[in-house]
């Protein structure tokens, strides 16, 4: 009776510590399969649960007046009270995801931009420096496996987007974001020129139009997941093994509580 009451406590010792370690290395996974998972601060974002309570359709690309490391530590300071979803390092080297799809970072300077649209900072100057195309093309695959995933059009639209953020979609500088006060001026609040004249938009928008569409293949690990079962990795045969162990954790507890009445 001893013993099986002391195999019982540790078998749900066991099972518990199983499905914590279990649902934390999938909670630490990126939603792009290229980058890092390397969270802002808290309250320098918005918990949400976007495709459901607001449509993602831009795709914002910002400079980080910065370093790479630098802006990182920046979205994880408490007085930051700004975020962005991605961080692109100079060369294309690394890409960390700092807000997760889902929840709203702050980094467009107009609220109703924030709610629609995925923000992606890159290292450097606006307006001095010039980026090599290893920065181009990881910028390019992040983007278009984001275009891809929530159905945004590879399109570059000119000028100021529109005031309403759901009337169009598309992947746009923040400079183009409007003023939510004067919707005839862009970048934000703010006004802000990023990313600015040095900025090629014609290469980028090629090579995110060829992954999109497929010309060249993206990495198979970067592929949008089918219903054919693409995409299934370790990070998915986690999140089956912690839903499992969390149910025989349920199921356990209830065997212990029948058997000490």
């Amino acid at each position: 009776m001893w013993l099986r009451a002391v195999t019982g406590k540790t078998l749900f010792k066991f099972l518990l510590l199983v499905f914590l370690v279990g649902t934390f290395m999938v909670s630490g996974q990126p939603d792009y399969p290229q980058a890092v998972w390397n969270p802002a601060y808290k309250n320098n974002y918005t918990t949400s649960n976007r495709e459901e309570t607001y449509d993602i359709r831009w795709i914002i690309i910002h400079v980080a007046e910065g370093s790479y490391s630098g802006t990182i530590s920046w979205f994880k300071n408490p007085q930051a009270k700004v975020s962005a979803h991605y961080v692109v390092k100079m060369d294309g080297s690394e890409i960390t995801q700092m807000v997760r799809d889902k929840d709203v970072a702050w980094h467009a300077g107009n609220w109703a931009y924030n709610t629609h649209s995925i923000g992606i900072e890159i290292e450097g100057y606006v307006g001095v420096t010039r980026w090599p195309d290893s920065m181009y093309d990881a910028l390019a695959k992040l983007v278009a496996w984001l275009a891809k995933k929530y159905k945004i059009e590879p399109v570059h639209p000119k000028g100021v987007a529109p005031a309403n953020p759901e009337s169009s979609t598309g992947i746009i500088g923040h400079n183009q974001v409007p003023d939510p006060n004067n919707p005839r001026l862009g970048g934000g609040k703010s006004h802000h020129s990023d990313p600015g004249s040095t900025f090629d938009w014609d290469k980028f928008m090629k090579l995110v139009r060829k992954y999109y569409y497929g010309s060249e293949n993206v990495s198979q690990s970067t592929e949008t997941p089918t219903d054919e079962g693409e995409g299934f990795n370790i990070y998915t045969i986690l999140a089956i093994a912690g839903a499992f162990t969390g149910l025989a954790v349920i199921l356990v507890i209830v065997y212990m509580l029948l058997k000490s009445k």
